[in-house]
């Protein structure tokens, strides 16, 4: 079997309910319209680690005129595992495929997951606040097929977000939108032959 990659997003592909918004929001009614203003502001340099979460929270507060003494985009963060897409993750592993996440996140939510039992299924995991770039840019994807010593026409790219797949298309990856894992076997069936 000639030599594959495939790259798969975290949230909302195997991970479900990563949402934190909507609890945030009932924890802070007061300063509600100030996290989603600050959160649209700050949510890139969030993930590509130019701003970690103290620093979000301390505008935040400093706008509201609220206190917010704890991490919210951590403790409102629970997320569930896809169960279908983690099996589909480790048979891809028992056939010699090398399977990696490739994720925009906050150090939030890594410090949480990173050695969690999802997690655990994936050859390496790459992070945008780590890597100093998020998805739809090309550097980011380029970056983890260089570290993985792949070409972009030997790798595979899931996510559900239509931005960040055609992005991946447009370097010659594989990739497919994630809608459920029914899909997403099909499509890495194909890619695979």
């Amino acid at each position: 079997m000639a030599r594959r990659l495939c790259i798969f997003d975290l949230g909302n592909v195997v991970l479900d309910e990563v949402d934190v918004t909507p609890e945030i929001l009932k924890r802070i009614p007061g300063a509600s319209s100030q996290f989603l203003s600050r959160y649209g502001q700050h949510m890139e340099e969030l993930m590509t680690g130019a701003m970690g979460p103290d620093t979000f929270w301390s505008l935040v507060s400093k706008d509201s005129q609220v206190p917010i003494e704890s991490d919210l985009l951590a403790d409102c963060f629970n997320p569930v595992p896809n169960r279908a897409v983690i099996e589909i993750i480790d048979e891809l592993r028992e056939t010699g495929v090398r399977v990696v996440c490739g994720t925009n996140t906050y150090e939030s939510h890594y410090e949480l997951l990173r050695e969690s039992e999802p997690l655990s299924h994936f050859d390496e995991k790459y992070a945008s606040h780590i890597m100093a770039c998020a998805k739809p840019d090309p550097a980011f994807y380029l970056q983890i097929i260089d570290a993985e010593g792949f070409s972009p026409s030997e790798a595979f790219f899931t996510d559900d977000l239509e931005e960040n797949v055609v992005a991946a298309a447009r370097l010659g990856i594989c990739s497919h939108r994630f809608t459920d894992a029914v899909s997403l076997k099909e499509s890495l069936r194909r890619f695979l032959s």
